[in-house]
């Protein structure tokens, strides 16, 4: 005598099996990402900022812009930086960066001396950080004409 359960098992282990073959083709054809693990590190890119005579220059009006539709993307400069140093752009302004990279001008100005100067950043494939792709690390005011 056969039982019900016996003959079940025969019929759906077979089923289960193709299935389970099928499934592990499915993953093996398809690309899957790999896993992403972000650092607790936070990013910062300064630029030095002299004077024309060459000493650190301190009180400036600084700004950063996206150059593609001029959002005003200036981090806080509330940090204790030595002088003459400011934050161009840090992990806060991530959001701001794409990863094939974003252009962005500075400009930093006093009373007759002003200087632009212009920036490439872009992110890692997780987009847990921004990167500097290019862009100077010390710029110089140059007296307005």
């Amino acid at each position: 005598m056969v039982n019900s359960e016996g003959i079940l098992m025969k019929r759906t282990l077979p089923l289960l099996l193709l299935l389970g073959i099928s499934g592990i083709g499915w993953s093996a054809c398809s690309d899957p990402q790999e896993p992403c693990f972000c650092t607790e590190e936070f990013r910062t890119y300064l630029v030095t900022v002299l004077e024309p005579d060459g000493r650190p220059a301190d009180g400036l009006r600084f700004s950063v812009t996206r150059t593609a539709d001029g959002r005003d993307a200036t981090p806080d400069q509330g940090f204790l930086l030595d002088e003459g140093v400011y934050v161009v752009l840090s992990d806060a302004q991530l959001d701001l960066v794409d990863e094939a990279g974003t252009s962005f001008r500075v400009t930093a100005s006093r009373d007759g001396a002003s200087v632009t100067a212009d920036f490439v950043f872009d992110t890692d494939t997780c987009r847990c950080h921004v990167q500097r792709v290019s862009g100077p690390e010390t710029i110089q005011l140059v007296a307005d004409p």
